[in-house]
């Protein structure tokens, strides 16, 4: 099948006068801006899909230009966004954006508060866990944190904001 949108279909006849036809569509991991300042639906093979006629899912945006060139970095991010659970503090509902960059490798922005949580270069459940569990802490202590650097790989560390 040629349609982008369609992981799948399948078409079958049940005799006499019955036709049964399945369509499993394409799971959108983001959404990436374009040269042309269009969304375009990240696939979660991150492939590139043609650009939705309806309002767009509520998905994280995958930002810069190194991710709409490099389709290498695009697939490890949405492998980074695969690894989130489905709710929670660190979660893809609670992420609004996620970008890269060579200093803090991949950085994820939460929806509440723009906290930036600097991920690495290499991110696996394990990271996750540990964020998700400073993520707990800093919220039932009331800590107010700009940035969680989880680049190292044995501790969590947490940036205060500054106080006015």
């Amino acid at each position: 099948m040629n349609e982008k949108w369609v992981k799948d279909a399948r078409i079958a006849r049940a005799v006499p006068d019955t036709i049964k036809v399945w369509v499993q569509p394409r799971q959108v991991a983001g959404l990436l801006l374009d040269k042309e300042h269009k969304l375009l639906p990240v696939a979660v093979d991150a492939s590139l899909l043609p650009l939705m006629k309806n309002s767009p899912p509520d998905v994280p945006y995958l930002s810069g230009e190194n991710l709409y060139e490099n389709i290498e970095l695009r697939k490890r991010a949405v492998e980074v966004l695969g690894l989130l659970p489905e709710s929670g503090l660190l979660s893809h509902k609670s992420v609004s954006e996620i970008f890269y960059n060579s200093e803090d490798g991949f950085v994820l922005v939460l929806t509440n508060g723009g906290l930036e949580i600097l991920m690495g270069e290499n991110s696996n459940l394990e990271k996750v866990f540990q964020v998700n569990s400073v993520l707990d802490y800093v919220s039932v202590k009331k800590i107010k944190a700009r940035v969680i650097d989880a680049r190292l790989s044995k501790k969590v560390l947490v940036r205060l904001r500054k106080r006015p």
